[in-house]
């Protein structure tokens, strides 16, 4: 609606429209939700995540992480559970690639090059339907790149932003 007030886009791990199937794993997910809600072991959406959202070898490394994360996952309230089933149900259409066209900003399109979620093809179709986007795969990536590789994706977002004059975090050593 205002594009003018974006200076810059970063898209990370993402699609510009689901596969049939995606759509399967959204219902899953969904199923999993109601299942939860009706009494199920809230901690088994975290199982059903995992393993599309994290590389085997992250997973193997932080399995103290990974199994405190799940017992979080639940014990969240179960209005947490119906919003996820309501978000799922949100994005089970989802195609916005007639829309991406209209993003008149530079953009970077940061993909992972073992995403399971999205793999890298759909970062490449993002790039090619933005004008003038860069794309950046990021060999062995995950879905979850952002806390897998949180330094590497740092330094990509630095140098994109910085080679546009916008601000970095302060204290930041990337140069353009």
């Amino acid at each position: 609606r205002h594009p003018e007030r974006v200076l810059s886009l970063a898209v990370i791990t993402a699609t510009d429209r689901l596969t049939p199937e995606m759509r399967e794993g959204v219902a899953t997910g969904r199923r999993l939700c109601r299942e939860t809600l009706a009494g199920a072991d809230g901690g088994r959406i975290f199982d059903f995540i995992a393993p599309a959202t994290f590389s085997p070898g992250w997973l193997h490394a932080n399995q103290a992480i990974v199994a405190e994360r799940r017992r979080q996952v639940g014990t969240l309230p179960m209005a947490w559970f119906a919003a996820l089933d309501r978000l799922l149900a949100a994005v089970e259409d989802l195609e916005i690639a007639p829309l991406l066209a209209r993003v008149v900003c530079p953009a970077l399109i940061l993909g992972g090059g073992d995403d399971r979620t999205f793999p890298a093809e759909h970062s490449a179709a993002l790039q090619a339907a933005i004008a003038g986007a860069e794309l950046e795969i990021v060999a062995g990536g995950a879905h979850g790149l952002v806390l897998e590789r949180a330094a590497e994706v740092a330094e990509i977002l630095g140098r994109f932003l910085a080679a546009r004059g916008q601000p970095v975090s302060p204290g930041s050593t990337v140069s353009p």
